[in-house]
């Protein structure tokens, strides 16, 4: 079964402080990272003041999405014949190189979790 990978505790963090809205997701980590909470659960439980104390969850693909239709970047993947084959190769905006990422991963997801990190960490 397909399913959409939500960005780890740290890369949300990082994407509030840089501006990502709040309410745009129906995951939730709680502040201090010990667990998380869904959107049914938030409006049975919590007053729409208590917000504050979430980081909104999103998945890698809204993320991405965030930051191609709102801050111009885009992520550029390549493929090595190694073990950790994925990478992100380049981060773009505006159509120039303004990152590069060499590290490679075992997976597709953990690569564009490295970018998605590391793209938001361009962001002033």
């Amino acid at each position: 079964m397909m399913t959409e990978t939500l960005v780890k505790y740290e890369t949300a963090i990082l994407a509030q402080q840089k501006g990502f809205p709040v309410n745009t997701t129906y995951d939730y980590y709680l502040l201090d990272g010990s667990g998380m909470m869904t959107d049914l659960h938030y409006k049975k439980f919590l007053h729409q003041d208590d917000v504050k104390d979430l980081i909104s969850a999103p998945t890698q693909s809204l993320l991405q999405k965030w930051l191609r239709e709102y801050h111009d970047i885009d992520l550029w993947f390549g493929m090595l014949d190694l073990p950790n084959k994925y990478h992100v190769e380049d981060i773009i905006k505006a159509g120039k190189i303004i990152a590069g990422i060499t590290e490679g991963s075992l997976t597709y997801e953990d690569a564009l979790e490295k970018g998605l990190y590391a793209a938001l960490l361009t962001l002033k």
